[in-house]
């Protein structure tokens, strides 16, 4: 495959192997899907460990309810 190109005074064409460029093409989108997946997973466990921690102040907090409901009881 030829490619011409428009230089600063004059045309130059240059031979460019067509299977280099699609390996190199694929490969870097290779690398841009595998960074995109390692961004969507951290995204994913960031929001698991988030919803974890508010179920378990949510539960702190029910426990705490609780028992200040038992220590109103035992006064009466």
């Amino acid at each position: 495959m030829y490619v011409c190109i428009l230089s600063v005074q004059k045309w130059f064409c240059k031979e460019y192997n067509i299977v280099q460029i699609c390996t190199k093409e694929f490969q870097a989108l290779q690398k841009l899907c595998n960074l995109l997946h390692s961004l969507i997973k951290d995204f994913l466990m960031v929001c698991i460990l988030q919803k974890s921690y508010l179920n378990l102040l949510f539960l702190k907090t029910e426990i705490f309810n609780l028992a200040e409901r038992v220590q109103e009881q035992k006064k009466y």
